[in-house]
């Protein structure tokens, strides 16, 4: 069941947002990560809203988006091995993000979620909790175990989003890469 949050009004948010100088930085920084640990390569970006982070793929990348948002058009999952798998801002909205990454089995992952140790004052105080669309909220040891139990180790962490989006609080966004155990 898709929550009634996502829809035309959702989307066209997401899609100004994609217009700013910021979000290109942000995407270019995802690149660049990406890079330093696959030189090429097949990527699905899960939760691509708008796909605009696939706009900005380089020429050594196949890239497929996915979203549940029926407005962005993107409703299925190409039946295709993934070299990695992106959740930037989508980890935390998925239902059953266990058992996609389970049944997609990518080499890596790439994930950007709002940062719970980064809560200050308490959650509902917390900038990130949105009870209608985050389902869950991680830290690095969530992660830690998580994507342990899914065969996964992770090879870094770093608030570099996060200091994009407001070098105040670079904390408030974690972003993770984490290879399949061989």
């Amino acid at each position: 069941m898709i929550p009634n949050i996502y829809g035309k009004m959702y989307l066209e948010k997401y899609k100004q947002l994609a217009t700013t100088p910021l979000s290109r930085k942000i995407h270019l920084a995802r690149w660049n990560l990406i890079y330093k640990y696959l030189k090429f390569g097949v990527i699905l970006d899960y939760g691509c809203g708008p796909n605009t982070f696939n706009s900005y793929a380089p020429v050594e990348y196949t890239v497929f988006g996915y979203d549940i948002n029926p407005e962005c058009k993107q409703s299925k999952i190409p039946e295709v091995n993934f070299n990695a798998v992106t959740f930037w801002d989508s980890l935390e909205h998925i239902h059953n993000f266990y058992n996609e990454i389970e049944k997609l089995k990518p080499d890596y992952l790439f994930i950007s979620t709002p940062n719970l140790k980064s809560v200050k004052n308490g959650i509902i105080d917390w900038k990130h909790y949105r009870p209608q669309e985050h389902i869950y909220y991680f830290d690095i040891d969530s992660l830690i175990v998580i994507l342990a139990n899914l065969g996964y180790k992770i090879l870094e962490s770093n608030y570099i989003e996060g200091q994009l989006r407001d070098p105040n609080n670079p904390e408030a966004i974690l972003t993770i890469v984490a290879q399949r155990d061989q």
